[in-house]
């Protein structure tokens, strides 16, 4: 599970929120409050960065370097609100792309790549022949493990600025891993010369470190490693990229250097709850157990290392031991955490009617405030618990709709589960939230289709958004379905026989090309499209039009809701 750390600042922050909309200050005031936060974030001081910029959003709820530095904090510590504050930026200044291109970044950091991708679309298409653009686009498509599409779009970046480091660097970190010898030496060779330049070291170290323990030249990466660790200050995730070499090379030096590292956070709970995550990670939980439990109670009783310690007896399954660690504490503005872990104890020992309350009690605690709903969904999620991350998904976009990816989630969740009626309800509010999201208006209007639900509506929509892209096969096969529905099956068909062959081919299409020909009384043409949609994941609603197609020729159908 993803590891809960620095609880105070994070409510600190979800509480910025509270500040939006009260009466400005005047303009002295915002502007002393600014210069503060902005000199608090320059000495790494956050918790008085954002109580400063939160002070300045009280006078001025557009003070748009405030949201920056708000934005920034959240990014850095891989708090969801950081979309919402990018969001906001956005709103302030949308003419400006590289708002929408931090929105992007942010968006990918936060593993939300729907997203970033709606960041992307929304630059303009005079603005997107530029590096950074083509930059994020490389990130982009290399975090959704496309990376012929990531390098090509690397190689036009570095192109458009030759003289960019961090262009370049990009486009080596891309070009190593690739399996085309030549160029993952070039891109070594690349490497080594960024790391020659001090603002490029750390970065281009750190790469040829990976790339050697990918390639299993364990000596050269631990080499590299001893190099990062002159570099000053010393960076906790460098010290865990050493340690993982040495344990991948089966170094005798792993056990001292773990040693050393488990000494040297010993007083900082934040990171022994890291280190103790690394360890459990890499199947290392008894050797993670042993070091928390020899921690003086003080330690111990720290609220990140009783997570490390829940985390630990989690992945041993020790339910028992995990329950008795969790009862009897109280963690302030954070206890939904405790009892939400409290409650998969419960749980896993049968205890349901005891597991339910306390996660109820978490969803109580937790209902006022962003970021603990946030990893409530992501804690459900993780554990396989269905309907409590419906719950809770459902309660968080209800109090804060900028958490889209919460939707996203859910759309996943009853894709998988065929409940189309789910997906309606999604597509209805991504709608709400964005009307100018096509992907959410077409699926809305599709589903609504299927079920029979909302009709008036739905042919509305189809027809627009045809009339709008008349280009796109899927919005094409939705409206097809609509006129269907309204008694106009031949002008539906017509509409799609427009299409060339390798569109009616695409699932989305073809399954329900193929029931309205059946319905139209041509089954031999129906059945190499009804086949298509044999081998394609469907709706329940979808399976029952195709499977009525293949028994009554004459069967009515419409377009597939996937995108």
């Amino acid at each position: 599970m993803k590891k809960i750390v620095l609880f105070g600042l994070m409510f600190l922050i979800i509480g910025g929120g509270l500040w939006m909309g009260r009466t400005p200050y005047r303009n002295w005031t915002q502007r002393r409050f600014l210069a503060q936060a902005q000199a608090f974030l320059a000495k790494s001081d956050y918790r008085n960065a954002v109580l400063s910029a939160r002070k300045t959003l009280e006078a001025n709820p557009a003070n748009l370097e405030a949201c920056r530095i708000m934005a920034r904090i959240t990014e850095q510590f891989r708090f969801s609100e950081a979309i919402f504050w990018r969001h906001r930026i956005v709103d302030l200044e949308p003419d400006a792309v590289r708002n929408r291109l931090d929105l992007a970044r942010t968006a990918m950091l936060l593993d939300n790549f729907r997203e970033a991708d709606q960041a992307l679309r929304a630059v303009g298409e005079s603005d997107r022949n530029r590096a950074d653009f083509h930059e994020m686009a490389a990130l982009l498509d290399a975090a959704e493990q496309n990376i012929p599409a990531a390098e090509a779009q690397a190689a036009v970046a570095a192109k458009l600025e030759p003289g960019n480091k961090s262009m370049q660097l990009n486009l080596a970190i891309l070009d190593v891993q690739s399996g085309n010898k030549q160029l993952a030496a070039a891109a070594r060779k690349s490497l080594e010369e960024l790391s020659a330049d001090p603002a490029f070291r750390r970065d281009g170290l750190r790469q040829l470190a990976l790339a050697a323990g990918r390639d299993g030249d364990f000596a050269r990466g631990e080499a590299l490693c001893q190099q990062l660790q002159l570099e000053k200050p010393v960076l906790f995730e460098d010290q865990l990229l050493e340690l993982g070499i040495l344990r991948e090379a089966g170094s005798t030096n792993f056990a001292g250097r773990l040693a050393s590292l488990e000494k040297e956070v010993a007083s900082d709970p934040q990171r022994i709850n890291a280190l103790a995550g690394w360890l459990t990670g890499r199947q290392m939980t008894d050797e993670a157990l042993q070091w928390l439990l020899s921690q003086p109670a003080e330690i111990r009783n720290k609220q990140p290392v009783v997570v490390a310690l829940a985390d630990c007896y989690a992945a041993r399954h020790d339910w028992v031991r995990m329950q008795s660690l969790l009862a009897d504490r109280h963690w302030a503005e954070s206890d939904f955490l405790r009892l939400a872990l409290l409650s998969r104890a419960l749980r896993e020992q049968k205890d349901d009617l005891a597991a339910e309350v306390n996660w109820h009690t978490a969803l109580t605690s937790a209902s006022g405030h962003r970021q603990p709903l946030a990893t409530l969904v992501r804690l459900a999620n993780a554990w396989g618990w269905d309907r409590e991350k419906e719950e809770a998904a459902w309660l968080l976009i209800q109090r804060f709709p900028g958490e889209r990816w919460a939707l996203a989630l859910l759309e996943r969740l009853y894709a998988a589960n065929g409940n189309t009626r789910g997906l309606q309800k999604v597509y209805s509010t991504r709608m709400k939230n964005d009307a100018a999201d096509v992907v959410a208006k077409n699926n809305f209007a599709a589903v609504s289709l299927l079920l029979r639900l909302r009709l008036t509506e739905a042919h509305q929509i189809a027809e627009e958004d045809h009339a709008r892209f008349p280009q796109d096969p899927i919005l094409a096969s939705t409206y097809a379905y609509s006129l269907c529905l309204q008694g106009r099956t031949r002008e539906g068909l017509k509409l799609l026989e427009k299409l060339p062959e390798d569109q009616l081919r695409l699932p989305a299409v073809a399954t329900y090309y193929g029931v309205m020909l059946a319905g139209a009384g041509q089954p031999a043409r129906a059945k190499a499209y009804l086949d298509i949609a044999d081998r394609s994941p469907l709706l329940p609603e979808e399976k029952a039009l195709v499977a009525a197609a293949r028994t009554a020729p004459s069967f009515r159908s419409g377009p597939s809701s996937k995108n």
